[in-house]
């Protein structure tokens, strides 16, 4: 196992694209770390430089206790796992896993030993003798991460090895992968655009959006504070809701106008986000998570509007409500953001609930906010406001 440090890497291709800048990022031995973002953020990019299948344009990146910029990929100790698992299809199941150990030339006696505690580990005993064309998704993904276990490698590293399975398949590799990584305490970086993935399966989550890493921490902490509009908005299923904003100052406290109402923000709301104080009578952005609106039969501290559509997944309800739009202003500068990879802010809202009430398009509705699950943006930095 080993540790991997980024120090100022960069990644710069023929022709000047620059897809990785300037990249800090240390992984801890045994750590479980996933790459996310969407399609060209560099998250794959700075998974090959792991790998040595791109060479590093400047900084320094450490494998352990030693600079591997240049040395070569057999060299490293690390298995990679790409989506489209690669197995050699003229191969046993057994033959793939024991592979790459005949090509070291290890004892016959040794690769029959590893290849059959592998193949126990991850339930494969039963296809040892199959080939990859007679294998479900699932099984050959199972295969490529033996094939990769079996070398006891220095580290895993994972191109969005889920990609090619169905929604429910992808669910039980997610909660496989997890395990078997902890089960064999190998240092993981694992790439994906699937906040999902990221979410339940890394012990840290590192978001990255056009070669800059925009930040790095727990999943929890990542959810509960991200540090931009780009994070708040990419991490978490269904995704934040973006409102316009105003603080306002009143003879009790500070009063956050949003569509259709002024509510009363609460002083622990006010002592956690002193920063709140700087845009008084300034429009800001107000993300509200799905979960942290509720409809409501109250008539006080409510926001008002109707039903655009309502989605019954079962275990729980998916709610979008049109907010009335209340007073406009000359200078309203949060309607549109004018970036691509970031929601409109609008004064429409996606609840997220347990089933309940069936309510029809266009019936009225009140919508309550836990206001202490609110957070703020500057609309024109798009850093969050603390």
């Amino acid at each position: 196992m080993a540790t991997i440090r980024f120090s100022h890497v960069s990644k710069t291709y023929p022709g000047g694209h620059v897809a990785v800048k300037d990249l800090n990022l240390d992984i801890a031995d045994g750590e479980f770390l996933v790459l996310v973002g969407p399609s060209g953020c560099g998250k794959s990019t700075a998974l090959r430089m792991i790998a040595g299948l791109e060479p590093i344009t400047d900084g320094v990146l450490t494998i352990g206790d030693v600079v591997a910029n240049h040395v070569s990929p057999r060299k490293r100790n690390v298995a990679m796992i790409f989506q489209s698992y690669a197995l050699y299809p003229h191969f046993s199941v057994a033959d793939n896993l024991a592979f790459a150990l005949k090509v070291r030339k290890e004892p016959p006696e040794f690769v029959q030993t590893r290849v059959g505690q592998t193949a126990a580990m991850l339930e494969l005993r039963a296809l040892l003798a199959r080939r990859p064309a007679q294998l479900s998704g699932g099984q050959r993904q199972r295969v490529a991460m033996g094939r990769a276990l079996v070398r006891h490698p220095r580290a895993f590293l994972m191109d969005e090895p889920l990609s090619n399975l169905d929604a429910r398949l992808r669910g039980q590799m997610r909660v496989e992968i997890a395990r078997l990584q902890r089960a064999a305490g190998v240092t993981t970086v694992y790439v994906t655009h699937d906040q999902v993935e990221a979410m339940t399966m890394a012990d840290r989550v590192a978001v990255m959006r056009d070669g800059v890493l925009q930040q790095l921490g727990a999943p929890r902490e990542l959810y509960d504070r991200p540090v931009n509009l780009f994070v708040a908005t990419f991490i978490g299923a269904p995704p934040l809701n973006l409102l316009p904003g105003t603080p306002r100052v009143t003879g009790h406290g500070v009063d956050l106008e949003l569509p259709s109402a002024r509510l009363a923000l609460p002083a622990k709301v006010m002592r956690g986000t002193p920063g709140l104080m700087t845009y008084l009578n300034r429009e800001i952005v107000v993300g509200v998570r799905p979960e942290g609106a509720s409809l409501t039969n109250s008539t006080e501290a409510v926001l008002q509007g109707v039903v655009a559509f309502q989605e019954d997944l079962g275990a729980s309800t998916q709610t979008t409500v049109e907010l009335a739009a209340g007073a406009r202003r000359d200078g309203f500068v949060v309607e549109d953001l004018g970036e691509a990879d970031i929601p409109r802010v609008s004064n429409r809202l996606r609840i997220s609930a347990q089933s309940g009430a069936r309510h029809g398009a266009n019936e009225p509705v009140r919508v309550a906010l836990d206001l202490e699950r609110l957070h703020f943006f500057d609309p024109v930095t798009k850093l969050a406001i603390h």
